[in-house]
């Protein structure tokens, strides 16, 4: 069973990719810990699949992201922007992370 945040995260990559500065505004600031550690747990899951610098089967780590957090939050980014200070991770819900959304949550047509 899916937590709420885990629940979110796969609803909002169901369509396509979904980069990780738009996964974080889904929480209040300070909560990124959170996040990074659900995003890790469906990627051990294959319900989320990542893609970072051109590697489309990328497995983050828990530091990664919070590097990448730190990096940008030293540097004075605004989280809710596309990163310009280290490359940006993408998220895709997998066919098996779809297949735990409620009905009226699952794309109206399959991917390509």
């Amino acid at each position: 069973m899916l937590s709420d945040i885990e629940y979110k995260i796969i609803e909002d990559c169901k369509c396509g990719y979904e980069e990780l500065f738009i996964l974080i505004s889904l929480i209040p600031e300070g909560e990124e810990k959170k996040l990074f550690t659900a995003i890790i747990n469906l990627c051990e899951q294959k319900l989320l699949a990542c893609r970072y610098k051109n590697n489309p089967q990328y497995e983050p780590t828990l530091n990664e992201l919070m590097d990448y957090l730190n990096k940008r939050k030293k540097t004075g980014e605004e989280l809710e922007t596309y990163p310009e200070v280290c490359e940006e991770y993408e998220f895709i819900a997998t066919e098996s992370g779809i297949d735990l959304l409620k009905e009226d949550d699952k794309p109206i047509r399959k991917r390509n």
